[in-house]
Protein backbone atom coordinates (compact mmCIF):
# COMPACT_ATOMS: atom_id res chain seq x y z
CA UNK A 1 0.00 0.00 0.00
CA UNK A 2 1.55 3.22 -0.98
CA UNK A 3 0.77 6.02 1.38
CA UNK A 4 1.27 9.82 1.80
CA UNK A 5 2.27 9.47 5.74
CA UNK A 6 3.94 7.26 7.60
CA UNK A 7 1.57 6.37 9.80
CA UNK A 8 -1.07 5.22 7.60
CA UNK A 9 0.50 1.63 7.09
CA UNK A 10 -1.04 -1.25 8.67
CA UNK A 11 0.60 -1.84 12.47
CA UNK A 12 2.68 0.59 11.99
CA UNK A 13 4.52 3.16 14.92
CA UNK A 14 6.92 5.85 15.04
CA UNK A 15 9.10 5.87 12.07
CA UNK A 16 12.68 6.72 12.19
CA UNK A 17 15.10 7.04 9.67
CA UNK A 18 17.96 4.89 9.45
CA UNK A 19 20.93 5.86 7.55
CA UNK A 20 22.76 3.16 5.26
CA UNK A 21 21.74 -0.21 3.24
CA UNK A 22 25.00 -2.30 4.88
CA UNK A 23 23.22 -4.46 6.99
CA UNK A 24 19.70 -4.47 4.90
CA UNK A 25 18.28 -8.27 5.08
CA UNK A 26 21.57 -9.54 6.83
CA UNK A 27 20.34 -12.74 8.49
CA UNK A 28 21.98 -12.81 12.39
CA UNK A 29 23.51 -15.76 13.93
CA UNK A 30 20.91 -15.75 17.08
CA UNK A 31 18.23 -18.19 17.80
CA UNK A 32 16.40 -18.41 14.50
CA UNK A 33 13.30 -15.48 13.99
CA UNK A 34 11.45 -18.82 12.37
CA UNK A 35 11.51 -20.64 15.87
CA UNK A 36 10.85 -17.49 17.39
CA UNK A 37 7.66 -17.06 14.54
CA UNK A 38 6.96 -20.93 15.73
CA UNK A 39 6.43 -19.75 19.35
CA UNK A 40 4.75 -16.75 18.57
CA UNK A 41 2.10 -18.43 16.10
CA UNK A 42 1.17 -21.20 18.54
CA UNK A 43 0.64 -18.74 20.95
CA UNK A 44 -1.19 -16.04 19.27
CA UNK A 45 -3.72 -18.79 16.81
CA UNK A 46 -4.08 -21.60 19.55
CA UNK A 47 -5.14 -19.31 22.36
CA UNK A 48 -7.46 -16.13 23.01
CA UNK A 49 -4.20 -14.64 24.26
CA UNK A 50 -3.06 -11.46 22.30
CA UNK A 51 0.83 -10.72 23.18
CA UNK A 52 2.16 -7.03 23.03
CA UNK A 53 5.04 -8.20 20.97
CA UNK A 54 6.07 -6.06 18.24
CA UNK A 55 9.24 -6.04 16.29
CA UNK A 56 11.79 -3.45 14.91
CA UNK A 57 11.21 -3.90 10.87
CA UNK A 58 12.86 -1.93 7.96
CA UNK A 59 11.68 -0.50 5.30
CA UNK A 60 12.95 1.97 2.15
CA UNK A 61 11.15 5.01 2.10
CA UNK A 62 11.52 7.80 -0.41
CA UNK A 63 11.00 10.87 1.70
CA UNK A 64 11.46 13.46 -0.87
CA UNK A 65 12.47 13.61 -4.43
CA UNK A 66 16.41 12.02 -4.80
CA UNK A 67 16.27 10.96 -1.32
CA UNK A 68 15.97 7.54 -0.05
CA UNK A 69 16.44 6.60 3.48
CA UNK A 70 15.95 3.20 5.52
CA UNK A 71 13.38 3.94 8.12
CA UNK A 72 12.82 1.24 11.48
CA UNK A 73 9.57 1.09 12.59
CA UNK A 74 7.75 -1.55 14.90
CA UNK A 75 5.10 -4.06 13.56
CA UNK A 76 2.79 -6.01 15.51
CA UNK A 77 2.26 -9.84 14.76
CA UNK A 78 -0.92 -9.75 16.90
CA UNK A 79 -2.35 -6.61 15.25
CA UNK A 80 -2.50 -8.84 12.19
CA UNK A 81 -6.55 -8.52 10.79
CA UNK A 82 -8.47 -11.83 9.57
CA UNK A 83 -7.17 -11.70 6.25
CA UNK A 84 -3.85 -10.62 6.59
CA UNK A 85 -0.31 -11.95 6.70
CA UNK A 86 2.90 -11.60 8.02
CA UNK A 87 5.94 -12.04 4.89
CA UNK A 88 9.88 -11.90 6.30
CA UNK A 89 11.23 -10.77 3.32
CA UNK A 90 14.09 -12.82 1.56
CA UNK A 91 14.25 -10.96 -1.99
CA UNK A 92 13.21 -7.84 -3.21
CA UNK A 93 13.13 -6.73 -7.06
CA UNK A 94 13.94 -3.15 -7.82
CA UNK A 95 12.49 -1.56 -11.50
CA UNK A 96 13.95 0.32 -13.16
CA UNK A 97 11.36 2.21 -15.07
CA UNK A 98 9.10 3.08 -12.38
CA UNK A 99 11.02 2.92 -8.87
CA UNK A 100 13.49 5.18 -10.47
CA UNK A 101 10.57 7.40 -11.49
CA UNK A 102 9.64 7.51 -7.98
CA UNK A 103 12.83 8.11 -7.12
CA UNK A 104 13.21 11.35 -9.77
CA UNK A 105 9.83 12.50 -9.49
CA UNK A 106 10.20 12.36 -13.55
CA UNK A 107 8.31 10.38 -16.04
CA UNK A 108 4.69 10.56 -14.12
CA UNK A 109 1.54 11.46 -16.20
CA UNK A 110 0.84 12.90 -12.53
CA UNK A 111 2.18 14.55 -9.14
CA UNK A 112 4.47 11.98 -7.41
CA UNK A 113 3.01 12.39 -3.88
CA UNK A 114 5.98 11.41 -0.91
CA UNK A 115 6.65 10.05 1.51
CA UNK A 116 6.97 6.94 -0.88
CA UNK A 117 7.71 3.37 0.30
CA UNK A 118 8.45 1.39 -2.86
CA UNK A 119 7.89 -2.14 -3.68
CA UNK A 120 7.46 -4.10 -6.80
CA UNK A 121 8.43 -7.77 -6.45
CA UNK A 122 8.76 -9.67 -3.24
CA UNK A 123 9.57 -13.18 -1.99
CA UNK A 124 9.46 -14.06 1.52
CA UNK A 125 8.48 -16.84 4.38
CA UNK A 126 4.47 -16.41 5.97
CA UNK A 127 5.73 -15.86 9.75
CA UNK A 128 2.32 -15.33 10.68
CA UNK A 129 -1.60 -15.46 9.48
CA UNK A 130 -4.77 -14.29 9.86
CA UNK A 131 -7.94 -16.40 11.59
CA UNK A 132 -9.25 -16.16 8.12
CA UNK A 133 -6.46 -17.33 6.30
CA UNK A 134 -6.34 -20.86 4.71
CA UNK A 135 -4.67 -21.28 1.55
CA UNK A 136 -1.16 -19.79 3.03
CA UNK A 137 0.33 -20.81 6.31
CA UNK A 138 3.17 -19.93 8.05
CA UNK A 139 6.41 -21.16 6.55
CA UNK A 140 5.10 -20.75 3.11
CA UNK A 141 7.12 -19.12 0.68
CA UNK A 142 5.28 -16.81 -1.31
CA UNK A 143 5.64 -13.87 -4.03
CA UNK A 144 4.01 -10.38 -4.12
CA UNK A 145 3.98 -6.94 -5.09
CA UNK A 146 5.14 -6.27 -1.31
CA UNK A 147 7.31 -3.15 -0.69
CA UNK A 148 11.13 -3.66 0.14
CA UNK A 149 11.43 -3.88 3.32
CA UNK A 150 12.16 -6.64 5.81
CA UNK A 151 9.09 -7.84 6.93
CA UNK A 152 5.38 -7.00 5.02
CA UNK A 153 2.10 -7.45 5.49
CA UNK A 154 -0.78 -8.02 2.99
CA UNK A 155 -4.27 -8.52 2.74
CA UNK A 156 -4.96 -11.60 0.88
CA UNK A 157 -8.31 -11.33 -0.05
CA UNK A 158 -7.21 -7.87 -1.80
CA UNK A 159 -3.48 -7.77 -2.54
CA UNK A 160 -1.79 -10.11 -5.01
CA UNK A 161 0.36 -12.91 -4.13
CA UNK A 162 1.07 -16.44 -4.90
CA UNK A 163 2.26 -19.34 -3.41
CA UNK A 164 6.11 -20.10 -4.44
CA UNK A 165 5.92 -23.93 -5.53
CA UNK A 166 8.48 -25.62 -3.86
CA UNK A 167 10.61 -26.54 -7.54
CA UNK A 168 10.75 -23.22 -7.84
CA UNK A 169 13.84 -21.10 -6.26
CA UNK A 170 13.10 -18.13 -4.44
CA UNK A 171 15.57 -15.65 -6.97
CA UNK A 172 14.02 -17.06 -9.99
CA UNK A 173 10.43 -16.85 -8.56
CA UNK A 174 11.31 -12.74 -7.95
CA UNK A 175 11.15 -12.41 -11.61
CA UNK A 176 7.68 -13.55 -11.84
CA UNK A 177 6.32 -9.49 -11.80
CA UNK A 178 8.60 -8.61 -14.32
CA UNK A 179 7.52 -11.51 -16.68
CA UNK A 180 4.40 -10.65 -16.19
CA UNK A 181 4.75 -7.01 -17.87
CA UNK A 182 7.31 -7.87 -20.35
Amino acid sequence: MQSSTCMQISGLTGPRTVRGFGDWFKADGDMGSGQVSAVLRHIIRQTDIISEVSMQVRRVCIPAQHDVNLEEFELDPSALKPTEIMIETQYTLISAATEVGLYTGKDWDWDVLYPRYPGYSNVGTVTHAGDEVHRILPGDLVFSYANHASHAIIDVKRDFHLKVPENIESTHALFARLGSVA
